[in-house]
């Protein structure tokens, strides 16, 4: 049981993509926690297996499933919905969470790689959306969240494909909530800044960039001290629970009245990207 909201999910099911490792996979405990049935997605190429055994180890009694969608591929998405609503009779809230985020500088950034961000970040939470949707209306509404940033909100520096591609987002996630509403779809954004880095049990872990040396890592730990000074807070760097806990509560009955909103988790801070800690060179 969560300790904040108890059951507040008690018997909805759910669909959450981009679940098999990090903030996904912490994000489908909290929902079984809240009493919720869960099925995990992760891409094509990778492994759910593990994630799934982690979970159901937890506790005897959750339920949990997963998948490899591709979600640029409806006949995926259309076979995962059909074999959810077999086993559970239906859906109830679609988690939209997979995402890339690949930094590069605007010169160098490849055409090639913009295009695979959007498929992901925009095409796949556009798709996955509307098929899951349709069964999701079908048994009278529900809730869709899409995973953006406070990238779509103020800009990430060094990262035009993401900062764009969330700005999308938020597009769609407006244009939803008025096109499904009259469905009793709620669609809701959550953008969050930096999110810090957890283990499974929730617990913050040092995660240092791959092939980042002792000179580029000082001046990261410098850019985010003078980041930190711009944030009302102290800190620009959300923790996965303080994120997942506004998840949990639109996805609830308790949001019941709230739709088309992108609801930011930044401590009043705006994107470290538009501080001066953006010029550091790291």
């Amino acid at each position: 049981m969560h300790p904040y909201f108890g059951e507040i999910l008690k018997d909805k099911r759910a669909v959450i993509t981009g679940a098999n490792r990090g903030l996904g996979l912490l994000m489908a405990r909290r929902f079984l926690e809240c009493g919720a049935k869960v099925a995990i997605c992760c891409a094509p190429h990778e492994e759910y297996a593990e994630a799934v055994e982690k979970l159901r180890a937890l506790n005897s009694s959750y339920q949990v499933k997963g998948f490899r969608p591709n979600l640029s591929s409806e006949n995926d998405l259309e076979a995962m919905v059909q074999e959810i609503t077999a086993d559970w009779g239906g859906i109830d809230i679609l988690i939209n969470n997979a995402g890339l985020y690949p930094a590069q500088t605007f010169d160098e950034y490849p055409k090639e790689l913009f295009q695979t961000v959007f498929d992901v970040n925009v095409t796949g939470t556009f798709l996955t959306s509307r098929i899951v949707s349709r069964a999701i209306a079908a048994q009278g509404g529900g809730v869709i969240i899409n995973t953006s940033s406070m990238a779509g909100i103020d800009g990430a520096m060094r990262n035009i494909g993401y900062t764009s591609s969330k700005f999308a987002v938020e597009g769609l996630t407006l244009g939803m909530a008025r096109e499904l509403g009259p469905k009793n779809i709620r669609v809701n954004g959550v953008a969050p800044a930096g999110i810090k880095t957890v283990d499974f049990d929730g617990n913050e872990v040092v995660q240092i960039p791959k092939g980042m040396d002792e000179t580029a890592q000082a001046a990261m730990v410098e850019a985010a001290k003078l980041a930190a000074k711009f944030a009302p807070l102290g800190r620009f760097q959300t923790h996965p629970d303080e994120l997942i806990n506004v998840f949990l509560f639109l996805a609830s009955d308790a949001a019941s009245f709230i739709s088309g909103q992108n609801i930011a988790v930044s401590g009043a801070c705006i994107w470290p990207a538009a501080s001066p800690a953006s010029t550091a060179s790291y």
